[in-house]
């Protein structure tokens, strides 16, 4: 072999071993592409603001789904979540104290004031649910094929015999009720043979209007847990009385206390699909019928 040649094919050579050093070095295996989420590792988090507050309505606080969301988010996420629950109104004022990171209550007027206000940033409708009104099987005042609630307290108080149960408390339900009352026309008061309240809360008000044989206006849950031991039958559900659950951001700039890395977790969270399918599941298994709708 001639030196030319000899050139010549070490030259091939090395240009062969450049390529393939530089292909590998430019070769960006699947382990080494970082993973895209929001969501940070446990020890991002410093200790002192893996902690989430939620102030939320009684009406979602009195129910299971939240211990279902609480526990499968903790799972999820290096965060905790507590919510303390109360009337609306009540919910509203703890947010505004600087004790919440997230305001959780029924859409509506109080939600919009609280944004108004300077308080709240942002709001996300979340979850719904319907009132249903439960009363005798036999129906003597004919409410069944009602198509609101206002329709079925003109039915009740006119044949004025059944009777109709109220809370007669500060639920969210009661304000429901209410609002169904002003829109009938209807006035009640002491003077009222038909309309009792009870002033306890929803689960004792259901006892109550069984021994009577009465109409009462109750969230599905509470009614599905004891149906085994009532002999009421829910008639209608409620079309013009949904409950709305929005969520709300704190202020920061309000309320410095604001954890909102926290915050922004729980509430991506709640869009993922864990949350969702707990939320559309909820009270399949335990009653044989969803309680909620996923807005």
């Amino acid at each position: 072999m001639t030196f030319k040649k000899y050139m010549s094919v070490c030259l091939v050579f090395l240009m062969l071993f450049c390529f393939a050093s530089c292909s590998e070095s430019d070769t960006v295996t699947d382990e080494s592409l970082p993973i895209q989420t929001t969501i940070p590792p446990s020890d991002a988090v410093p200790a002192e603001v893996r902690t989430v507050r939620v102030s939320v309505t009684k009406s979602l606080g009195n129910s299971s789904v939240l211990q279902k969301l609480k526990k499968t988010f903790e799972q999820d996420t290096p965060y905790k979540v507590e919510f303390s629950s109360n009337s609306n109104s009540t919910a509203v004022s703890v947010a505004q104290s600087g004790m919440a990171d997230l305001l959780w209550i029924l859409s509506g007027t109080a939600a919009d004031q609280f944004i108004e206000a300077g308080y709240g940033v942002s709001k996300q409708d979340i979850m719904s649910e319907y009132y249903v009104l439960a009363g005798p099987s036999d129906d003597p005042a004919g409410v069944k094929g009602c198509s609101s609630m206002k329709d079925a307290f003109l039915l009740i108080s006119e044949e004025n015999l059944t009777g109709f149960i109220s809370r007669g408390d500060d639920s969210d339900l009661f304000f429901a009720e209410r609002s169904a009352l002003t829109a009938s026309g209807l006035v009640v008061g002491s003077g009222n043979s038909w309309y009792y309240q009870t002033k306890t809360g929803m689960a004792s008000s259901l006892m109550k209007a069984d021994q009577k044989g009465s109409y009462i206006l109750t969230d599905r849950e509470t009614f599905l847990l004891l149906r085994d031991d009532i002999s009421l039958e829910i008639l209608m559900e409620c079309r013009d009385l949904k409950n709305t659950y929005t969520l709300i951001d704190v202020n920061p700039e309000t309320i410095e206390t604001v954890n909102t890395d926290g915050a922004a977790v729980f509430k991506e969270w709640l869009s993922g699909e864990h949350a969702v399918n707990i939320i559309e599941n909820y009270g399949i298994a335990e009653y044989g019928h969803a309680v909620f709708g996923r807005n």
